[in-house]
């Protein structure tokens, strides 16, 4: 800032005085604040809950136990549908904490559901009880 107003007071021609003179002002003037930039937020795929390609609404009639997986029957349409619960941990429960349902083996007191699932392979990606 010094050195702009003594560049002025320096001047001896009218070029070097037009010359200084904007430097001086612009030093004066308050800088314009570059807004800050955020890294945009990123969420790694093996993060988010899979979907699947299909969905079905029915009634959740019967839950077959195999092991660490199972399978779920559920009545659609006069249709019936198996659906494989590969993986439980993977399985996104939808509005689940609205109600009350415990998982066992075996016929199930008819409970409205939707099962989100991949349709090529009947593995379920989420249950919504409704």
């Amino acid at each position: 800032m010094r050195a702009a107003r003594r560049a002025l007071d320096a001047a001896t021609t009218v070029e070097q005085a037009e010359m200084a003179r904007p430097l001086a002002r612009s030093l004066e003037a308050p800088a314009a604040a570059e807004p800050v930039k955020r890294a945009a937020v990123n969420t790694p795929d093996s993060w988010k809950n899979k979907q699947g390609d299909a969905k079905v609404e029915g009634i959740l009639e019967r839950i077959e136990c195999l092991g660490a997986s199972a399978r779920f029957h559920v009545r659609a349409k006069g249709k019936a549908y198996a659906l494989l619960v590969e993986n439980p941990g993977e399985v996104l429960l939808k509005n689940f904490s609205s109600m009350t349902f415990e998982f066992r083996c075996g016929a199930q007191k008819p409970t409205a559901v939707t099962v989100e699932y991949f349709s090529a392979t009947g593995i379920v990606t989420g249950v919504e009880f409704r």
